[in-house]
């Protein structure tokens, strides 16, 4: 495996949403209840965090870019969560950890380094603090979509993934992206090289509920 396969690995092992917390809703078939394996979808879901996710029906619209998702991994069909970015037709790149989408640079802009507890989960990768530090410091920004919707994204560093080819969503499939670029093993990553890559359609399971 290359090093780049290795880390991908490592990566989609830590960003499984697993059905292990409590919510009075779940006693309908359309909610279920997932709990955050990972720092890939840092600052909205820390690991261990809980939320919910309302059943997507495949006879309806598919969710709007901005929405973070619930789907089955197309290779090993476990349940993971990340944000989608890209509906079918999209064109979306990254250049230098920056992401394009339809030949249009997304917007950021900065907000206040998020402080992050190391010891919540001490793989957690932390350039800009000495060895043993308990508190990590992260690059924070802003980013808005086209047609408004905005969410908190992380940069750690110069990650592997921070510059890709130009990448054109499928029909049937969706285009995900953790929102801790840079360890999350997401979209970027087609199968043969240990990510998801498209996500089909078929495969979401629901969209998270926005008071998770």
């Amino acid at each position: 495996m290359t090093g780049l396969a290795i880390w991908a690995a490592a990566m989609l092992l830590a960003t499984k949403a697993t059905a292990l917390c409590f919510c009075p809703q779940c006693v309908l078939p359309s909610f279920q209840s997932f709990e955050a394996a990972s720092t890939s979808m840092l600052p909205a879901f820390a690991p261990g965090a809980c939320f919910v996710a309302e059943r997507w029906e495949a006879d309806t619209p598919l969710p709007p870019r901005g929405t973070i998702i619930v789907f089955r991994h197309p290779l090993t069909d476990a349940d993971h969560i990340f944000r989608l970015i890209g509906l079918p037709g999209d064109e979306v790149q990254m250049r230098n950890g920056r992401l394009w989408l339809n030949g249009e640079e997304v917007a950021q802009s900065a907000l206040p380094d998020l402080t992050y507890d190391t010891s919540q989960d001490p793989t957690f990768p932390c350039p800009s603090a000495p060895p043993g530090t308990a508190t990590c410091e992260v690059d924070r920004a802003l980013e808005t979509l086209p047609g408004g919707a905005n969410y908190p994204v992380l940069n750690l560093r110069v990650g592997p993934l921070d510059d890709t080819g130009l990448l054109t969503v499928p029909e049937g499939h969706v285009f995900v992206l953790g929102d801790n670029r840079d360890n999350a093993a997401d979209s970027r990553l087609p199968a043969h090289s240990g990510g998801p890559g498209m996500i089909p359609v078929g495969n979401i399971w629901g969209v998270v509920s926005s008071d998770s």
